[in-house]
């Protein structure tokens, strides 16, 4: 596995090396002069909140030199996570619970599997989106395509407790969560492809268009 450095994503051979008297020497990138990777002697928490306050180092980190960049099962756990997330916020707002009468047990359950698949197609129509970019400018393959689409989405998992306390009803809130989810992306894919921002948040403008415009038209078909 190649590793990266989370400052200018220049290739490393290693992340540290053990010295002699067993502590840890962390590698210097070659090309930036600074350590490769800082987030290698810190927890997992650390790293998620540094996510949470959208340091793209943590993003970089997380793309290219952690365990999950390299584990095929912890991918499809979040994949699965995402699709989930999306699909009772969808279901949540969709299908209220103040409306028994129109929305029964038997259809609820019916609308929540229909939510749950929008919202997998609409993570797919963005890993897609995520590939054919990467392949027009860089080699990437659909498992980093994949993994990018997973981290830069992973803010819709914030969307569960915001159902559970009723904040989803706000639109200020709405906007807001749209917003940092953007940024989210837009910060991952920057860090998978080593592109400017502005490049990468545009992709991920193109991919939230065709995914709105796909879950309208789902969405209409359900409610009728």
């Amino acid at each position: 596995m190649a590793y990266r450095c989370i400052q200018c994503l220049t290739e490393a051979p290693s992340l540290y090396k053990m010295a002699a008297d067993q502590y840890i020497k962390l590698t210097e990138c070659v090309k930036c002069g600074g350590v490769v990777d800082r987030y290698v002697e810190c927890e997992a928490s650390v790293v998620m909140v540094d996510m949470l306050l959208l340091d793209d180092s943590a993003y970089r980190h997380a793309l290219h030199n952690s365990d999950f960049a390299t584990s095929a099962g912890g991918l499809l756990k979040a994949l699965a996570c995402v699709a989930l997330s999306g699909g009772y916020y969808n279901w949540a707002t969709v299908c209220p619970q103040s409306q028994p009468a129109r929305c029964d047990s038997y259809r609820q359950e019916t609308v929540f599997y229909l939510m749950c698949l929008l919202a997998a197609s609409q993570l797919l129509i963005h890993i897609l989106f995520i590939y054919f970019y990467c392949r027009c400018r860089n080699a990437m393959s659909l498992k980093d395509c994949s993994r990018c689409a997973v981290i830069g989405q992973f803010s819709t998992a914030l969307h569960v407790p915001a159902t559970v306390w009723q904040l989803s009803q706000w639109p200020l809130y709405c906007a807001l969560a749209a917003l940092y989810t953007a940024l989210t992306a837009t910060l991952a894919l920057s860090g998978l492809t080593g592109r400017g921002r502005a490049e990468a948040g545009a992709v991920v403008a193109a991919s939230a268009l065709t995914s709105a415009l796909v879950s309208s038209a789902v969405l209409a078909l359900v409610c009728s």
